[in-house]
């Protein structure tokens, strides 16, 4: 019987993660310009348009941002600006790594497919990008 209550519960976890999407929220949701952050071009139509479909939104965010003393001011400050900007969710994480997800939607994400090579290429062609360590934590 027990064994059957583990899988009821494995099962119900696979349900919940086949319909879980990750969203980053640097330079994914957010970005800053001239000082403010705001939302990337179709970010809420596209955040509405996941949440009609059923999916279940988590943003994301693992970067360590000078201006919040902990996680929880970080969040709170995440939950706040979603909402004034009408983009809808259903959970924040900012803990450490990502969270379990059927798809990643991330600005610095790179496709496998088979290209090992391209994907270094590109990455030692990249090297020497700086990017900006202000204290919003998004990219200028």
């Amino acid at each position: 019987m027990a064994r059957q209550a583990i899988q009821g519960k494995v099962s119900e976890l696979d349900d919940i993660i086949s319909k879980q999407i990750a969203v980053d929220f640097d330079d994914t949701l957010a970005i800053e310009v001239l000082g403010e952050i705001v939302p990337t071009k179709g970010a809420k139509e596209a955040m509405s348009r996941l949440w009609r479909h059923g999916y279940i939104i988590v943003v994301h965010s693992a970067r360590s941002w000078e201006a919040f003393q902990d996680r929880g001011d970080k969040t709170r400050w995440m939950a706040e600006w979603l909402h004034k900007n009408h983009i809808p969710y259903h959970k924040i994480h900012t803990g450490f790594g990502k969270p379990a997800a059927i798809a990643y939607v991330d600005d610095k994400a790179i496709k496998y497919e088979n290209n090992w090579k391209e994907i270094v290429d590109w990455l030692i062609a990249r090297k020497g990008v700086e990017f900006s360590h202000g204290k919003t934590g998004v990219k200028k």
